[in-house]
């Protein structure tokens, strides 16, 4: 991966233990001490709860040959090469972008607040038909993960996706830095993370900072989603641009929708210039809302010389990201799980999948509080509770601080609010029935996925 040599080329106060071997090779760079194997180099980051120079020691018994370590560590019985930085965090970016340099393959970024996992991962089921892809693993989209992501590019890999998440100024840019893209996608702009933020206005400033990115960088290319406003306010500067729209006809991209079936999973057909005909996919993941994610990859993979049909059978053949609308039926009751996160338009979408779903039973939603929403967290919450008549919710179970002003609002019936999980966890064990419709969502750390695994283990036939 590196030599020596290359690893001194990032900026470095000091350097100890230097031996006169610069091409020494480093076989992998590591982040977490108990991950280290021999010929790793060991990057000890400091986070607010743990400090990687603590384990310096550690990564070099497990055989670490050289580490970098922030200028203030104070022992010095190491004997392999120590290279002391400012700030160990920022070397790590350093070496990513260096290493990513290795390469000249395309790079697509991806980012958005909301469906960055879910077209990450389409895009990549498209691209692959074709191509070596590497992409992100999971959500590993931050300062930490991207790195991670980069450092994983080989000779093989012919095309990357990477996923960049933000919650704050400067950080997508800070991302774009590292890893160079060479196209670049805001699948939305919403109020996910609006905590850190003063207005959506900013949140789209902060968004946009990939496509500022690319403009600034003649012939990338931008993927535009024109039936976002913000979206398409933030992208002025981008001169090469492939537009997609569930709406507009001029659009590069388009999808129209078809039907939705029975299991809330949309019907549409796919139209671009240049194909003879149009395309129809029967989606295999739920939610009107993520047309508008299939219809970026659609672009995304016509630009790469996919070919329709080709598009067609990756899409078609889609199954969605564990805790990300996924639907599975146990023992009658259909499990609507899309705990892994919340913002007020994932909720929203989410409300509306299950309205569409057939339902021989009651429409139950299980709700967390959803997390960073800053001064507007009392209000969004209110307003996803006055919403909650129009989706046919017959009954509402809520968890945490914020969602007791979601569950007030609320003009339903049966409804309940608890400040303990497990008390939830045994109300809805106890009160499902055969032909319900269950939805289970929240932010990530609210970890609504244990409500999930308790639901689940409860209704499984007992052997």
């Amino acid at each position: 991966m590196f030599t020596l040599e290359e690893m001194l080329t990032i900026e470095h106060i000091a350097v100890e233990n230097l031996s006169p071997n610069r091409v020494l090779r480093i076989r992998r760079i590591t982040t977490d001490s108990r991950n280290v194997k021999p010929g790793d180099a060991f990057v000890a980051i400091r986070g607010e709860r743990f400090d990687g120079n603590r384990f310096v020691d550690a990564a070099v018994e497990r055989g670490a040959v050289c580490a970098i370590v922030n200028e203030g560590l104070k022992h010095t019985k190491l004997r392999v090469p120590l290279i002391r930085v400012k700030d160990t965090t920022r070397a790590l970016g350093e070496l990513a972008r260096l290493h990513r340099r290795k390469f000249d393959i395309p790079v697509i970024a991806i980012t958005g607040s909301s469906g960055k996992t879910t077209t990450k991962e389409m895009v990549h089921s498209v691209l692959k038909t074709k191509y070596n892809v590497l992409s992100t693993k999971g959500n590993l989209n931050n300062h930490i993960g991207v790195p991670q992501t980069l450092f994983r590019l080989k000779k093989n890999h012919e095309v990357a996706v990477i996923e960049m998440g933000m919650n704050h100024v400067g950080e997508i840019h800070y991302l774009c830095e590292m890893a160079e893209p060479t196209h670049g996608v805001v699948t939305n702009i919403g109020k996910a993370h609006l905590g850190y933020f003063k207005s959506i206005e900013q949140v789209a400033e902060a968004k946009g900072e990939l496509f500022d990115w690319i403009a600034e960088r003649g012939e990338r290319v931008g993927f535009i989603n024109m039936d976002d406003s913000l979206v398409v306010r933030q992208s002025k500067k981008v001169r090469n641009k492939i537009t997609y729209s569930c709406s507009r006809s001029r659009a590069a991209m388009q999808s129209r929708l078809e039907r939705v079936d029975a299991k809330g999973q949309p019907v549409i057909e796919l139209t671009s210039k240049g194909w003879k005909k149009p395309v129809t996919i029967s989606m295999r993941i739920a939610g009107i809302h993520n047309i508008s994610n299939v219809t970026a990859a659609a672009a995304i993979g016509k630009e790469f010389g996919i070919s329709p049909g080709e598009i067609q059978s990756a899409l078609q053949n889609f199954k969605p990201v564990s805790g990300r609308l996924e639907v599975s039926r146990i023992s009658g009751v259909t499990i609507v799980n899309d705990a892994y996160n919340a913002n007020p338009e994932s909720v929203m979408s989410a409300l509306e999948t299950i309205a569409s779903m057939d339902c021989r039973g009651r429409r139950i939603v299980v709700l967390g509080d959803m997390l960073e929403l800053g001064t507007s967290s009392r209000s969004e919450h209110k307003h996803i509770g006055a919403a909650l008549l129009k989706f046919q919710c017959d009954m509402l179970l809520t968890v945490g601080t914020y969602t007791k002003h979601l569950n007030n609002a609320a003009k339903i019936k049966e409804k309940i609010h608890y400040d303990d999980k497990r008390q939830l966890i045994q109300q809805l064990s106890g009160s499902v029935q055969k032909g319900d419709v269950v939805l289970i969502k929240g932010s990530h750390g609210m970890r609504m996925d244990e409500v999930v695994n308790e639901l689940v283990k409860y209704l499984k036939p007992k052997t």
